[in-house]
């Protein structure tokens, strides 16, 4: 992981990140570098809702695989 996204996760978790649009933006960057199989269910499940909700798109051409494991 880079610092950039460490500092961001530190942000969201602290409740430094009180935007929504930096949430989204943090948990798209998430879904597309694949970071986000490497954190807790906590972010599977954020991820999945924001996803259901269109407002990250899951980066992958299996999107029922992708959606498989965030909702595991």
């Amino acid at each position: 992981m880079t610092s950039d996204i460490i500092s961001k996760i530190m942000d969201f978790e602290s409740g430094e990140m009180t935007k929504t649009e930096e949430v989204i933006v943090l948990f798209q960057e998430l879904g597309d570098s694949g970071m986000i199989f490497s954190l807790q269910g906590h972010y599977h499940r954020l991820f999945n809702q924001l996803a259901e909700a269109g407002l990250v798109k899951i980066g992958s051409d299996r999107p029922d695989q992708i959606m498989s494991e965030l909702e595991a």
